[in-house]
């Protein structure tokens, strides 16, 4: 079944900071339990981000990830 996913997280480390928030495409398997994430959506950096040119504000992210649903 396709899904969208809405998140946000934050990247925070030695001269890095950035959060990330938009929404993510997947699927869930009600058989297996699986959710997928595909890499699709509209993640994507806010204004805040600041890591040394690595990332930046508006920069798109793609969020893979695949987990058992217990």
């Amino acid at each position: 079944m396709p899904i969208a996913i809405r998140v946000s997280f934050t990247i925070d480390g030695f001269a890095c900071t950035a959060t990330v928030s938009g929404a993510v495409a997947g699927q869930y398997h009600t058989i297996t339990h699986e959710l997928r994430l595909d890499g699709g959506g509209s993640l994507a950096a806010e204004g805040d981000a600041n890591c040394l040119g690595l990332i930046n504000p508006g920069d798109h992210v793609s969020l893979e990830l695949d987990v058992i649903v217990t």
